[in-house]
């Protein structure tokens, strides 16, 4: 992907997060377009632009403000906001989904997060 691309997607984000929410479905999405941008940013050579994750955190935050019951939209936040090294604040808010969490499969994924997150907070 390149830069334009980055700045692109970014714009959107921000733009999302900004507007109005007709839904829930705006913060379904939000949430999607956050969740590929901390998937990319995770792969082999995924040099994510420092503004683009910036942009997802935002947008990921508004996404829990609509639906802040949803864990996996905390999970996602979590997960963006470790990226930027903050595995703290990152652990705090996996450990929240992960609590909150009653379904035994989506909990499952979020202890496993949570174990990857802390190995690496011990590096």
């Amino acid at each position: 992907m390149n830069l334009k691309r980055y700045v692109d997607a970014g714009q959107v984000i921000d733009e999302m997060a900004a507007s109005p929410p007709t839904d829930l479905l705006h913060g379904n999405v939000l949430n999607g377009m956050c969740w590929e941008v901390y998937e990319a940013s995770i792969k082999p050579n995924g040099d994510i632009p420092r503004e683009l994750i910036e942009a997802s955190i935002r947008g990921s935050k508004k996404s829990c403000e609509l639906d802040p019951e949803a864990n996996d939209k905390l999970d996602t936040l979590a997960h963006l906001i470790g990226v930027t090294g903050d595995l703290n604040r990152a652990i705090e808010l996996e450990t929240q989904a992960f609590e909150r969490e009653t379904n035994p499969t989506e909990k499952s994924i979020y202890r496993k997060s949570l174990e990857k997150m802390r190995a690496k907070q011990r590096q």
